[in-house]
């Protein structure tokens, strides 16, 4: 699901089609860092903000080489995808689910 929502706020934000390449390295991104970041917050190794800080810095690096931009730009994407996921994601297990 988190692919899914970020592969929409990169379309939106973008302002252009995504190309399927680019779809598949935002999935490798996701298939990389999530894993990771769930690790690191229910072993408590980190808090959410920690976990989420470091996830960001990371797919920042890797959003700016897919796209070919500067890496604060990569931290602009990066924060926007993450937020859309992150409300989302407690939408869903505070008030669907």
């Amino acid at each position: 699901m988190e692919w899914l929502v970020e592969l929409i706020v990169f379309r939106i934000v973008l302002l252009r089609k995504i190309s399927t390449r680019e779809s598949v390295d935002l999935f490798l991104v996701n298939f990389l860092t999530n894993p990771a970041a769930n690790w690191l917050y229910q072993s408590g190794q980190l808090n959410f903000i920690q976990t989420e800080s470091l996830v960001v810095l990371v797919e920042s690096w890797l959003l700016a080489s897919i796209f070919r931009v500067s890496f604060t730009r990569g931290f602009y994407y990066s924060i926007m995808a993450n937020s859309a996921s992150a409300m989302l994601g407690y939408l869903y297990v505070n008030v669907i689910y």
